[in-house]
């Protein structure tokens, strides 16, 4: 009923404020007060009105209303609901700066918060951090107990579990919870038991991350007693999505999918479409992992649905992916190429608007730069006006005073207006090399524009010269193993055959060159084995790891190794590159660290691996190297050659821990990529 009462309340705003529009009117302030509250409550439930409302009521009041600032921060908030992320950050930018203007130091905490977690949201750490500890500096000083620096102690012990470093995410948290409790005690208010049910959310999320399980799962559910009190599905479908990941890692396949439907239920409740497309996505593709394909359809036609309705092209990237398995296990080779199509369509799709949103921000930062350009160019002609008028009132004067008091206030009029008229000509031949300045600034933007999208044709060019290095690497392995080392070892028999009968001078002769025949295979076999390591054929990633750190381990540095079990093979061309890009790092750590010890961890996520290699060692200063570590860049554009990324975190006498993050490649039986 309550719902019910916002959308008429929501509905009749939103008629008044047509109708005003239609007759160039402003809406009473009382009535603007009574549409902001209204399109509070509809930020998550329906953003889309709620910025269609808010626009209307931003374009009638301009930055001496207070109103104006909180309108830009409730359109920050619905534009973050639909992950319009970059004019999201534009609307709190300005509601922040008119809050500054206005002193409002609590709303000021708030904006920053708010612009800490969308840069969280995009995994833009460094950015969130920035505003998170802006947020700090005036709110451990004015507000140190207050709800909102329970909000900054929250986001940032957010971004340091995504980090993993979780010894200080669990700081920050007991801090946050801390707070929430208090508030929680003082007033039941929804807003207070919201808050509170994030942060155990939050909890959860980061022993979720830690593989404490049973820890995520108690989190779980103290915030879902929470936020039933105050029905709050669109928090309850997140969580409900937590549990399911946790019982998928405890392998508990039913509970898992139980979780994730009532996740799908609470997301359909609360109109969030992207939660729904996801969780649709989930269920879809561990139905299919399960064998039970018919379950699995009814949620991937979901998945599909809701993808092309918001665009969502990573959705329907592993829909189709998923789909392709099932048709290539059914065995319909027909099905299965139609889907692959479509995966390779909406994957294609997805980077395109990767580069259009890039290409937009240039465009958005040119437009702007173009605009304030013209402003600029506007103010300094009418400033020449008004100058000009005034001028000419002063030539008025000076002409009468002259009339009335002769020749020599004649003589001094005569040069001041000669000293004016060479003011006028500085001031117009300044506005002239503005001008060209500003032209050549706008052709720089524009040669910028065009060596992004040359670097992005570069880096094409690369991962093919990549493909191509890989394959030859393989084919040369192979023709030494097959041909080169097997003729070696026919000869080495050969030999071995005729050793009884030679004769006693002969015999120097055939020791020399049976030791060279046995030395030239043993070179063979090695330059072999570099080129395609036989355990990683074999054994596959994990073992071949293993067996390298066992071989390259010194007594000065031990290199640790462990992994999570891994169920199935890799591509064996993404098996190789990420063995050589991790052979390439212990050997850095080998030469150049002075570590005593290194560690390597591979985690099998389901769809994606994460590799871990980190030292005690001396660290280094990473920006200091950025232009010039050509084996880290060398291992990079690999990484991104699997559709991957890779993230170095060193400074000097720390250590240095290096991050992979890569999307599975799997070979089915026939050898074929899956």
């Amino acid at each position: 009923m309550k719902k019910c009462g916002y959308i008429v309340l929501l509905g009749m705003c939103l008629l008044n404020v047509l109708v005003s529009k239609a007759k160039s009117e402003t809406l009473p302030l009382k009535d603007i007060q009574h549409i902001l509250d209204s399109a509070y409550f509809y930020v998550v439930d329906n953003p889309n009105k709620t910025i269609v409302l808010l626009d209307s009521i931003i374009n009638m009041l301009d930055d001496s209303y207070a109103e104006r600032a909180i309108a830009l921060q409730y359109r920050c908030m619905a534009k973050k609901q639909k992950a319009e992320y970059e004019g999201s950050i534009v609307d709190c930018l300005e509601s922040l700066r008119l809050e500054e203007e206005n002193e409002n130091l609590l709303n000021q905490i708030n904006l920053l918060n708010l612009l800490g977690n969308i840069y969280r949201f995009q995994r833009k750490y460094d950015e969130a951090v920035q505003y998170y500890v802006k947020s700090l500096k005036i709110g451990e000083i004015s507000y140190p107990k207050s709800q909102e620096i329970g909000d900054t102690y929250n986001g940032l012990a957010c971004v340091f579990s995504a980090r993993k470093k979780f010894e200080d995410a669990q700081t920050y948290f007991k801090k946050a919870e801390s707070i929430r409790n208090t508030g929680a005690a003082i007033s039941e208010e929804k807003i207070n038991i919201e808050r509170l049910a994030a942060t155990y959310q939050d909890i959860g999320g980061m022993y979720l991350r830690m593989d404490s399980l049973d820890a995520a799962l108690r989190h779980y559910e103290k915030s879902i007693e929470l936020n039933k009190t105050i029905d709050n599905q669109y928090s309850l479908g997140k969580i409900y999505d937590g549990i399911g990941s946790t019982y998928l890692k405890k392998k508990a396949y039913k509970k898992a999918i139980q979780y994730y439907e009532k996740s799908l239920e609470s997301k359909e409740k609360s109109s969030d479409k992207r939660g729904v497309a996801v969780t649709a996505t989930n269920l879809c593709e561990l139905l299919c992992e399960q064998k039970r394909y018919e379950d699995a359809m009814s949620y991937c036609d979901k998945s599909i649905e809701y993808g092309k309705d918001l665009k969502y092209y990573k959705v329907l990237e592993n829909t189709m992916s998923v789909l392709y398995k099932v048709a290539k296990v059914k065995g319909d080779n027909k099905e299965a190429l139609d889907h692959y199509e479509n995966y390779i369509a909406y994957k294609d799709s997805l980077n395109n608007k990767k580069k259009d949103i890039e290409i937009q921000k240039i465009i958005s930062q040119y437009k702007i730069e173009k605009e304030k350009a013209e402003a600029e160019k506007l103010e300094i002609v009418e400033q020449q006006k008004t100058q000009q008028r005034q001028n000419m009132l002063t030539t008025g004067m000076l002409s009468a005073l002259i009339m009335s008091l002769g020749l020599f206030f004649y003589s001094r009029s005569k040069k001041k207006l000669h000293e004016e008229e060479k003011k006028r000509r500085l001031q117009e031949e300044q506005l002239r090399k503005e001008t060209e300045g500003r032209r050549i600034e706008e052709q720089k933007l524009y040669k910028q524009v065009v060596k992004t999208l040359e670097k992005d044709a570069e880096i094409n060019a690369v991962n093919a010269e990549i493909n191509a290095k890989l394959q030859e690497r393989t084919k040369v392995a192979s023709a030494l193993h097959d041909s080169v080392c097997s003729g070696l070892v026919s000869a080495r028999m050969h030999f071995e055959s005729v050793k009884n009968n030679i004769t006693p001078e002969d015999e120097a002769v055939f020791v020399r060159g049976f030791g060279l025949l046995n030395e030239a295979y043993e070179i063979c076999r090695e330059i072999s084995h570099d080129l395609s390591p036989p355990m990683l054929a074999k054994f596959g990633l994990a073992p071949a790891i293993e067996d390298l750190c066992e071989k390259l381990s010194t007594p000065q540095t031990q290199l640790q190794f462990n992994a999570t079990p891994f169920e199935e093979r890799l591509d064996h061309q993404q098996e190789l590159t990420l063995y050589q890009s991790i052979q390439e790092l212990l050997q850095n750590i080998l030469k150049h660290s002075s570590a005593a010890e290194a560690h390597v961890q591979l985690t099998d996520y389901g769809d994606s691996l994460n590799i871990l290699v980190e030292d005690d060692g001396k660290g280094f200063d990473t920006a200091a190297i950025a232009d010039g570590g050509i084996g880290l860049q060398r291992i990079s554009t690999r990484v991104k050659h699997l559709g991957g990324s890779m993230d170095v975190d060193s400074t000097p006498g720390n250590g240095t821990t290096v991050i992979i993050d890569v999307p599975k490649l799997l070979t089915s039986e026939n050898g074929s990529i899956s």
